[in-house]
């Protein structure tokens, strides 16, 4: 005959206990260093915006100003009027940079 190993009712309440809370430990441990990771990386994604997208927007107003005066000055007549603007555009004033309180 089989000899049944008989635990006790602690031990069966512990192992009821312990096996899932030590799951969701670990899985509680892994999704906040995914979410830790996507906020380190939005955090650069914002600082590079801020950094280089200012400078773009005004590089791309500024053409498209100067392809305008080109069309004006290229079209003859009165259609010409369609494509002159008064004055090119204002450079608006730039954010001040973004300071981080987290090292």
């Amino acid at each position: 005959m089989p000899v049944e190993k008989r635990s006790s009712l602690r031990a069966r309440m512990v192992s009821l206990v312990l096996i899932p809370s030590t799951a969701l430990l670990a899985l509680w441990a892994v999704l906040s260093t995914v979410l830790a990771t996507d906020i380190r990386d939005l955090n650069a994604t914002t600082a590079f915006i801020d950094e280089v997208g200012q400078p773009v927007v005004d590089v791309i107003t500024h053409l498209q100003w100067e392809r305008r005066a080109t069309m004006a000055a290229a079209t003859p007549g009165p259609h010409a009027a369609r494509w002159t603007s008064s004055t090119p555009p204002v450079k608006p004033p730039t954010r001040a940079p973004t300071t981080s309180t987290r090292p």
